[in-house]
């Protein structure tokens, strides 16, 4: 359970959230320090023209913000 401060980072294909083979998410619980880390990977079954997108989000916090370090990479499988 939390107690009202997280932050939810998501990987999200094609903005669809409906199904969960569609994202993958990291839910980072009881936030209480200044800085955080977060990791996740997934694999996704991509075509032409498919989208992914990394999306964050603080509960009960609008000061955060993501550092300019942050780095994001995709890999083609197969």
């Amino acid at each position: 359970a939390t107690s009202g401060n997280y932050l939810l980072m998501k990987i999200i294909k094609n903005d669809v959230t409906a199904d969960l083979k569609d994202y993958y998410y990291h839910l980072v619980d009881d936030v209480s320090s200044t800085y955080h880390s977060v990791s996740m990977s997934g694999i996704f079954d991509c075509s032409a023209n498919d989208t992914i997108k990394v999306d964050v989000t603080a509960q009960s916090d609008t000061s955060w913000h993501i550092d300019d370090a942050s780095y994001f990479w995709g890999y083609l499988v197969g």
